[in-house]
This record gives C-alpha cells, structure tokens and sequence, in this order.
C-alpha cells in the first residue's frame, strides 16, 4: 500500500473517532449504500420535501428528533428525556434510517420541511 493510501486510512480512522467521541454514531459508508437513492456520507444535497412522505418515527423518536432539531447534543438530550446515552444514540440511529439520512443536519431539515417538528 502508497503512504498516500495508508495516510487516507488513517485519515479516516481518526476523523471517525472524533466524530464518535463528539457524541455521534460513525456508520462507514459503505453500508450507507444500500439503496442507491441513499445520500452519501458528506453529502451537502438536501433531502426532497416529499421524502418526508410516510416517515414513521415512535412517540420516543419523535421527542428526540424535535430535541435534535433544536441542535442539543446527544449528551444534552439524555439529560432531558432521561435516558442513557446508548438509548438516545439508537433512536438517532434510527431515526436516520426511518427518514433515510445519514447526519443531523440532514434529518434537521427533513424534518422540518416534513412538518414532523415545529420550524421556530
């Protein structure tokens, strides 16, 4: 392998730690191509307004997302529904595949444009 290569990986590595250790859920792109309408991993498109059509998300998931919209971080949205970090880490990772995103940003904007939370 080039030190280029080798560089790259661990370029990636580390950037995946962080963002981790930032309070995320790291999901390697490769299983963010399921489908081949899936955004890719830094993608600066937004999501169309009507993939909001038919977003099923649970009551819980709902009050996560709204906090999420709010721009809380994970640790900060354990704090206010009571919950631990590993919960609250799955329902963002579920919500992201529900609304068929890959960041917060993403599932921000969808949501809103979706009306599933409130636009203020």
């Amino acid at each position: 392998m080039s030190s280029i290569g080798s560089e790259l990986i661990l370029a990636t590595i580390v950037s995946a730690l962080r963002f981790v250790l930032a309070g995320n859920v790291y999901v390697p792109p490769l299983l963010l191509h399921e489908t081949p309408a899936a955004p890719r991993v830094g993608s600066r498109a937004r999501p169309h307004p009507s993939a909001g059509a038919g977003i099923r998300l649970t009551g819980r998931q709902l009050a996560v997302l709204t906090l999420l919209c709010d721009g809380l971080s994970n640790k900060e949205i354990c704090g206010r529904l009571d919950l631990s970090e590993k919960t609250v880490k799955a329902h963002v990772s579920a919500i992201f595949k529900a609304m068929n995103v890959v960041n917060r940003t993403q599932a921000a904007l969808l949501a809103k444009e979706a009306g599933l939370v409130g636009t203020g």
